[in-house]
């Protein structure tokens, strides 16, 4: 396991754009408090600049004390700031009334009218006994379910539970992840270009689009970027294996099935640290079959679910166009390796999200596409490229055992084992969490290889974005 920093090399153009961009950090975040309190006239909600303002300054706090935690503090702010404008704009324009109004997804509309049940600590606590049970609706998030209760109460102690603040809970768990996927970085490249590539990641990928929606997509996201960091980071820690359950646990009753993936990085933790912990390592196989017995009923949970999502497409592919409803009829294996392809590619055509093609005006899909998500148009384009340099390492089979560390190389096998199992319901909402771990190797093989390298990359990912898009146009007749 790789445990040395690599030694600083900041190039000077990198430096340059460094050095803008944090002598550029304190207009942006004047800029984002001059908002937030216009904002909060606008719609009469204190609890908006009171919440927004708690978060900011206790992050700053909590982390801005020397050089290094000063950048980790940024890249924190600046998603905090740009989330937080694009949630409120798509929220101010597009959600009347959140009980029907939805940006991206309709789901949003049953959490906030559950959200509303926290208007006192003994209500919180009787919805929560009575609902949070069982692994059937709140009991298969019961977490997200606490937190949105306590958000209401504590939104009514200042005006009224308001849409805005529950949101700004999804803005802040999206935007603290950052810094973890900085340390991450840091430990393999420089402190520039971690700086750099985190900050492109977290405005240019997905993170952005599910930051900003009133869903538990982004918890998800959140643990398993944490669970990542613990891997590459904290792995040599025996504590590690504690917080790695732990968080399994917190991901299961956020979402069940991804709980139950999570153990892949517990097994990932395990099989780097065989060779020192081989009783830990001997232990759980000898209780491999109680694992297997107990999680049983985990595993019919998690088929039953992919069962449902796979008729659902199933029923919308009898009625529309989808490519992936087409290949969802081919044989077991094929298919998955199909469809995790797909899932990689629904950057094409940029414009799919941005307006409605068919016919039914009432559905749900015509009320969800609109010009707001202009951000997914930009991540599934973006994405194509950090794919090119995962691509161009896999082909250059010594590069990729020279410059991408084991544990890296782990990881990835645990964000592809997600796309393979999550082609029940093609959607980049059930897999962006595991994005982090793609965009590790792909940020690493770019630190380590020449601009010439970086060029051919750039222009092979632009040749197969066009033949993508022929390939459309052809299916599409």
């Amino acid at each position: 396991m790789v445990t040395t920093r690599v030694a600083e090399h900041i190039k000077p153009s990198e430096q340059r754009t460094l050095s803008f961009i944090r002598t550029a950090f304190p207009f942006v975040s004047i800029l984002g408090a001059v908002y937030v309190l216009a904002l909060t006239y606008l719609t009469g909600f204190l609890s908006i600049s009171i919440f927004w303002f708690g978060l900011y300054f206790s992050v700053y706090f909590g982390v801005a004390r020397s050089k290094e935690s000063k950048f980790l503090f940024e890249l924190f702010a600046f998603p905090f700031i740009f989330y937080t404008i694009y949630m409120s704009v798509t929220t101010y324009v597009l959600v009347d009334n959140p009980e029907t109004d939805f940006f991206y997804a309709i789901d949003s509309t049953k959490f906030w009218v559950r959200s509303q049940e926290g208007t006192s600590i003994t209500n919180i606590w009787n919805a929560f006994k009575e609902k949070a049970v069982g692994l059937e609706s709140v009991g298969g998030f019961r977490f997200f379910y606490l937190i949105t209760l306590v958000t209401s109460f504590l939104s009514g102690l200042i005006d009224q539970n308001n849409i805005y603040v529950q949101k700004l809970i999804i803005v802040f768990v999206g935007s603290i992840a950052s810094p973890f996927i900085y340390l991450v970085l840091r430990k393999y490249t420089n402190s520039c270009y971690a700086y750099l590539s985190t900050l492109l990641f977290v405005i240019f990928s997905h993170a952005s689009t599910f930051s900003v929606e009133f869903l538990r997509d982004i918890y998800v996201y959140f643990f398993y970027v944490i669970g990542a960091y613990l891997v590459a980071i904290k792995g040599g820690e025996k504590v590690t294996l504690f917080k790695l359950l732990v968080i399994a646990l917190l991901v299961f009753f956020t979402r069940p099935e991804h709980g139950v993936f999570f153990l892949m990085f517990v097994g990932a933790y395990v099989y780097l640290n065989r060779r020192s912990n081989r009783l830990l390592f001997a232990f759980l196989l000898i209780l491999t079959p109680a694992i297997l017995y107990l999680s049983s009923f985990l595993i019919s949970m998690s088929l039953e679910t992919y069962s449902n999502y796979d008729e659902i497409r199933q029923r919308v592919g009898d009625s529309t166009d989808s490519l992936a409803a087409r290949f969802a009829r081919f044989p077991f294996g094929i298919k998955h390796i199909i469809l995790a392809f797909l899932s990689q590619t629904v950057g094409i055509p940029f414009w799919r999200y941005l307006s409605y093609e068919g016919n039914d005006l009432t559905s749900v899909a015509a009320r969800s596409h609109n010009g707001w998500r202009f951000m997914e148009a930009i991540s599934g384009t973006w994405w194509i490229f950090v794919w090119g340099y995962v691509v161009y390492a896999f082909k250059k089979g010594n590069f990729l055992k020279k410059h991408v560390p084991n544990e890296i190389l782990v990881l990835l096998v645990v964000a592809i084992g997600l796309l393979l199992a999550a082609t029940a319901d093609v959607n980049v909402r059930r897999i962006f969490c595991v994005y982090p771990l793609i965009f590790f190797v792909a940020a690493i093989v770019r630190y380590n290889s020449n601009p010439s390298n970086r060029s051919s990359v750039i222009r092979g990912s632009f040749f197969f974005i066009i033949f993508m898009y022929l390939v459309y146009f052809v299916l599409k007749g």
